[in-house]
């Protein structure tokens, strides 16, 4: 019963949560960048991509949209490893173009570089969906070309095997899968890895849904040297399929979701039995643990000790204290932000103010203007008339006087022509008197 004490309160902490999972920091050293802000791959500064890769409308195609002929693509983060004992991994991705059996296959890989024999390793081998066959590690697939049709699957290598995608027995050697629908869809799914350290528990799981899970891996201090990266192939039977990613964001610690603590199953599933590694994993089909369906809920799993207990309680304590704190937190910024806020809509209502009592002296004053020019373009129309009479007045004025000029001069000419005919006349009679 104290397991289930246990469990219980981690889902009621988990579903106070789960609105800051996206509060929680991403390592950005091995997490991709946001990709609509980058035009190529070589932006790409902690990662180095390979094969057919490119980076077009903020999403990075591994494999080409629509093209002919067999492609390889792959990414591989080159400067950072994966070395927390407590992680989860977010990846949304997307195939497109085909359906049905194609031949090909999307890997996403979590890889042990303790060697340093990765990077030769991924150069030179690209048989199993533009990854490695033979490596130590893990390698989560997605492809179409088993009996099941489209499924995700888990495979675990210690460098002892050898994986052939082309081999029926491919398909026998994983040691976890479920059925998904991702062909040649217009809508991105989100595969999430995990591992929790306490009780070395490894999940993955699609659209917070849980595909399978194990408690058998346990990580080493000297394993936590990994190498994470993403490969895909296309086009073996002249089916293309374009393998998408969008985001890829890794995280330094467990960020559970309601739907992971109250085992959502992927729905329809088949039975299938899949194979122990170690005396590893069993069964998903029924969205529980196989460890869970043999052990009464009173009992506590073997690997789950009084330290194990004695480190949740504290964790829960931790994050009791932590809610509390960011509660408190949140409450004074709220309380801030609201007397900033008061204070600005205030200063906003004081500079209207002012504002409008400007404007209203800017329209007084424009008004004064309009109406100065409108008294000034009057007077001038009113000078403009009075100018044009006294015109007139004086033109009527000048032909008058004009007139009374020439009639003058017409009488003065008439007076002349009387006076010369009268004096012609009598200097005649004088000459004539003085003849007689």
């Amino acid at each position: 019963m104290l397991l289930s004490k246990i469990v219980s309160t981690l889902v009621l902490l988990t579903s106070s949560l789960a609105h800051e999972a996206d509060e929680v920091p991403v390592d950005t050293g091995l997490s991709l960048p946001k990709l609509v802000e980058l035009t190529n791959t070589k932006q790409l500064s902690n990662w180095e991509s390979r094969g057919s890769t490119s980076l077009d409308g903020g999403r990075l195609l591994l494999t080409p949209e629509s093209s002919s002929g067999r492609y390889e693509g792959s990414i591989w983060n080159k400067n950072y490893r994966l070395s927390k004992k407590s992680f989860s991994i977010d990846l949304t991705f997307r195939a497109t173009g085909s359906d049905g059996k194609t031949g090909n296959g999307f890997v996403f890989w979590i890889l042990n570089d303790s060697q340093g024999n990765v990077d030769k390793l991924v150069r030179t081998d690209t048989t199993m969906y533009g990854g490695p066959s033979k490596f130590d590690g893990l390698a989560i697939v997605v492809d179409s070309n088993g009996p099941l049709g489209s499924t995700l699957r888990g495979y675990a290598n210690d460098n002892s095997k050898e994986f052939d995608v082309t081999n029926p027995e491919f398909f026998k050697q994983e040691f976890g899968k479920c059925i998904i629908g991702y062909q040649d869809s217009q809508v991105p799914a989100t595969l999430r890895i995990s591992y929790d350290d306490i009780f070395s528990q490894f999940k993955v799981s699609i659209d917070n849904k849980i595909c399978f899970e194990t408690n058998q891996f346990k990580v080493s201090e000297s394993d936590l040297d990994f190498i994470i990266g993403a490969s895909a192939a296309s086009g073996k039977y002249d089916k293309q399929e374009a393998f998408e990613i969008f985001k890829l964001n890794v995280y330094d610690t467990i960020i559970p979701t309601e739907q992971e603590y109250d085992h959502v199953e992927l729905a329809a599933q088949p039975i299938i039995i899949t194979k122990n590694v170690d005396g590893v994993v069993t069964s998903r089909t029924t969205g529980v643990p196989k460890a869970s369906q043999e052990q009464p809920d009173n009992t506590v799993p073997d690997n789950v000790n009084q330290e194990s207990i004695n480190r949740i309680l504290n964790k829960l304590t931790a994050f009791d204290a932590q809610i509390s704190k960011k509660l408190s937190d949140t409450m004074d910024k709220q309380n801030t932000e609201n007397s900033n806020l008061h204070r600005q809509i205030e200063q906003l209502t004081s500079q209207n103010d002012i504002l409008e009592k400007y404007l209203k002296e800017v329209d007084r004053k424009l008004h004064s203007l309009v109406m100065g020019e409108e008294n000034k373009k009057q007077e001038k129309e009113t000078f403009r008339l009075a100018t044009l009479q006294k015109d007139e007045l004086n033109k009527d004025s000048t032909e008058k006087l004009f007139k009374t000029i020439k009639t003058f001069i017409y009488l003065l000419l008439v007076l002349i022509c009387v006076l010369g005919t009268f004096i012609y006349r009598l200097r005649s009679d004088i000459k004539h008197a003085k003849l007689l």
